[in-house]
């Protein structure tokens, strides 16, 4: 397993377990780190 790879779980488990109106939003590999940052942004308003 790539460290991007590993990085994407990370991330997918991390969003899985933050789950927005009981929806599970995943994200293409490429600008996962745009929609982490918008996630993270639209939960500490």
């Amino acid at each position: 397993m790539s460290a991007e790879d590993r990085n994407f779980v990370v991330l997918f488990d991390y969003h899985r377990k933050a789950m927005f109106d009981g929806k599970l939003w995943i994200w293409p590999r490429r600008g996962i780190k745009e929609a982490s940052l918008n996630a993270q942004q639209g939960q500490s308003s």
